[in-house]
């Protein structure tokens, strides 16, 4: 699911930006989101890895990348950014602020920037932002709408009586 239809559908949205030439992408990164997406599997979030390069050295092909997360069992969606008018940092890194790798964005429901770590982050830390969103969104949708402005719940104007109906037989 590309990234602009996530947050669209009403999804939180954790990404991580990697490459598969930085140590800390494969060794804590990957890993971490992979863990992430099997433990809020039942929720509204949706993850998504973004494939960075930042050298012409790193550049993979895309079949070179879903070789890869294959081969380590990552089985959430992978974006492949692509060369940006910023070099060396691409396209979608460039877009979003991001500058090293790992980086792990939340993104609420609406597609706005939540929470932001750049290297380890811990299991509880991101699952407490993500937790959190999801409870603001219940919230908001369940929270009862409040009475008409000068009236009661059923519209009658405060302070006024309803009149019992008197039909002269």
């Amino acid at each position: 699911m590309p990234l602009h239809e996530a947050h669209a559908q009403g999804f939180v949205v954790i990404v991580l930006f990697f490459r598969i030439n930085c140590p800390l992408s494969l060794a804590v990164g990957l890993p971490q989101l992979e863990r992430l997406r099997h433990r809020y599997r039942e929720l509204p979030v949706r993850f998504l890895a973004v494939h960075s390069s930042c050298t012409r050295e790193e550049r993979r092909s895309a079949r070179d990348v879903q070789a890869f997360m294959a081969a380590h069992a990552f089985s959430f969606p992978v974006c492949m950014d692509r060369p940006g008018t910023h070099w060396p940092i691409p396209k979608t890194m460039h877009s979003f602020g991001v500058a090293a790798t790992p980086t792990l964005l939340i993104l609420d429901q609406t597609g706005h920037e939540r929470f932001r770590h750049t290297g380890r982050v811990s299991d509880c830390s991101v699952g407490a932002g993500t937790c959190r969103l999801i409870a603001d969104e219940l919230e908001r949708v369940l929270r009862p709408s409040p009475p008409p402005p000068n009236g009661d719940m059923h519209g009658r104007a405060i302070g006024t009586r309803q009149q019992p109906d008197r039909r002269d037989a």
